[in-house]
């Protein structure tokens, strides 16, 4: 404990030397939130906070605020706020939509965060459709039998396991299989 009074003591160096809206202070309030994560989550979230408070004052579309938010959505999802965490992953979400386009990796890969709490939550309509988004971005940026493919259309299986659905259950599995063996066979 006494580890993170004294991570917190530097903080008012930053914000009082840099001022409260350079993005040093920013990176400082964020390193110091992710490190403190593992120690103490409630004085991270406070840290992580800051962080996109003062970067929204810059841009509230700002690349940085997505960073930021990630750590604070696995936060949250690792304290239990599955609303909160997920409100959270869509707001990064639509920032890194408008930075990188619609089909960039890191939205599938984000989609995969929110495709995680939403199976957790058992709400499989709304995993389902982070599952084809995330498989279409996949396909169109890597290639159908890439291993990201074959991961997704895997869990995709499982998912349709779960609700019932065996025949779309079996597809999703051969192809998963099919695109396995095909890396095997490299």
């Amino acid at each position: 404990m006494e580890q993170n009074c004294s991570l917190s003591s530097y903080i008012s160096g930053p914000t009082e030397s840099w001022g409260p809206l350079r993005e040093s202070t920013t990176n400082v309030l964020t390193n110091i939130g992710i490190f403190l994560g593992s120690e103490c989550p409630t004085n991270t979230m406070d840290h992580l906070k800051q962080s996109p408070e003062i970067r929204k004052l810059q841009g509230n579309e700002h690349e940085k605020v997505a960073d930021v938010l990630i750590e604070i959505a696995t936060l949250l999802n690792m304290q239990e706020e599955s609303d909160e965490a997920i409100e959270c992953f869509w707001e990064v979400l639509q920032i890194l939509k408008l930075w990188l386009g619609p089909q960039h990796i890191c939205i599938a890969d984000t989609l995969a965060q929110i495709r995680t709490i939403n199976t957790e939550r058992e709400d499989h309509e709304l995993t389902l459709q982070s599952f084809e988004e995330a498989l279409n971005i996949y396909r169109t940026n890597l290639c159908d039998d890439a291993v990201d493919v074959s991961h997704t259309l895997y869990n995709k299986e499982n998912l349709h396991d779960a609700m019932g659905e065996y025949d779309e259950s079996l597809s999703c599995f051969t192809e998963a299989l099919h695109i396995f063996k095909g890396w095997q066979e490299i």
